[in-house]
């Protein structure tokens, strides 16, 4: 069985082989549509309010899509959340709340990310690392 996790999450990027009783993207099980009313709030960036598809971590532990918390950092210095001064800008990304979030098929229920830059996404998958196990 093969299992890649993708760097960045999409509904496009089928990252665990899917079964039949699996209710994630790839399912054969048809899913409703999902109202972000219904998504639970820690899959939720704080900044725009949108599931992460991205996930990352700044130093005060806090989660944000990546692409919102790099155009807030780039004109501050503080943290959104708390609004506390940052020791660093550094991103990590955040694999847990990732893979949860995927996992959990919200995202094939909520439909595209308009704001994906193309060119950003293949290059993420293209840095990715596969973890392939042998039966």
């Amino acid at each position: 069985m093969q299992v890649r996790y993708p760097l960045a999450f999409d509904e496009s990027s089928p990252a665990l082989e899917a079964t039949p009783s699996s209710r994630g993207p790839g399912s054969k099980t048809p899913m409703p549509p999902m109202d972000l009313a219904d998504v639970p709030h820690e899959y939720l960036c704080p900044i725009a309010h949108d599931v992460m598809r991205d996930a990352v971590s700044t130093c005060d532990g806090h989660t944000y899509e990546r692409r919102s918390i790099e155009s807030w950092l780039a004109e501050n210095s503080t943290s959104p959340v708390t609004g506390l001064p940052l020791a660093n800008k550094t991103l990590i990304p955040n694999h847990n709340i990732r893979k949860l979030i995927y996992d959990s098929g919200i995202l094939s229920q909520l439909g595209p990310d308009v704001g994906a830059d193309p060119a950003e996404k293949d290059f993420r998958s293209d840095v990715c690392c596969e973890v392939v196990r042998s039966e």
